[in-house]
């Protein structure tokens, strides 16, 4: 996978059309074909938009009154993501990637209440898709997210891991893992996040989480949610965004994060 991406303008669930695909057999499923598409979770205002200049290599957030400009900060990279980051009315973060073939790509951006209130992961797929209906697919890639206090969307934590995606294609269902997560600075670990079996609808697939509770003693963390996207010419990718909540030393925090998976 790339560690860089190409977003046009991903909004809250900004969601193409799609085509199912034809069959003379009726005892012979035929693939679905899926449009392009973009879709968001977790704390996104309906107005906010992420775009990603290439020639500048800027991530770009605005909600079309405030606007945060988001530069490239190596400090920030993880394994398969690129960091991006900007100090103005509060510290904003960013994590971006790109499938290998470039059909499906993946940010996580954080921006305190002062300036824009988000806490969102933005998926992208860029052009059609071939979705089989029947056999099976196991996906693996990197993971990154960012912790920011439930309350102000202040502070930070970068959350590195490994994720699963199981595929059946048959029965449209979805099940995996994100496992070896660690906070990026510091010798704090976390549990795996279990994704809960889930449903795919027209290429997008999404479901519950449970897990991923903090090592520091009396920490806890709630169930979330995932969300995602199968990617390239045949379903040979997946990008999928995660959100949950956290309890750490009595603050309450919101963790959102992105994989990429092949």
């Amino acid at each position: 996978m790339k560690n860089g991406f190409t977003f046009i303008s991903l909004s809250l669930l900004t969601v193409a059309g799609c085509s199912g695909g034809g069959g003379s057999d009726p005892e012979t499923p035929s693939p679905e074909t899926v449009a392009a598409a973009q879709v968001s979770m977790g704390i996104v205002p309906s107005m906010v938009t992420v775009d990603y200049d290439e020639a500048t290599n800027v991530l770009t957030v605005t909600d079309g009154v405030t606007t945060r400009e988001l530069a490239a900060r190596a400090f920030y990279d993880t394994p398969g993501f690129a960091g991006y980051y900007v100090s103005s009315t509060g510290q904003h973060y960013g994590s971006g990637a790109e499938t290998s073939s470039g059909g499906g790509r993946v940010a996580v951006v954080t921006s305190p209440s002062t300036s824009l209130s988000v806490s969102g992961a933005f998926m992208e797929r860029t052009g059609d898709t071939v979705v089989p209906v029947t056999g099976t697919a196991t996906y693996t890639g990197d993971y990154a997210s960012w912790f920011v206090t439930a309350s102000g969307l202040s502070g930070s934590r970068l959350v590195t891991g490994a994720a699963t995606l199981n595929v059946d294609f048959a029965d449209s269902s979805v099940d995996g893992m994100i496992t070896d997560r660690e906070n990026h600075f510091s010798s704090e670990t976390f549990a795996d996040i279990v994704l809960v079996e889930g449903s795919i609808v027209d290429g997008q697939f999404s479901g519950t989480t449970t897990g991923g509770g903090s090592s520091i003693a009396g920490a806890t963390a709630a169930a979330g949610e995932y969300l995602g996207l199968l990617t390239g010419a045949n379903a040979e990718e997946a990008v999928g965004g995660v959100h949950l909540t956290h309890t750490i030393s009595g603050t309450d925090y919101v963790e959102t994060g992105a994989f990429v998976v092949e």
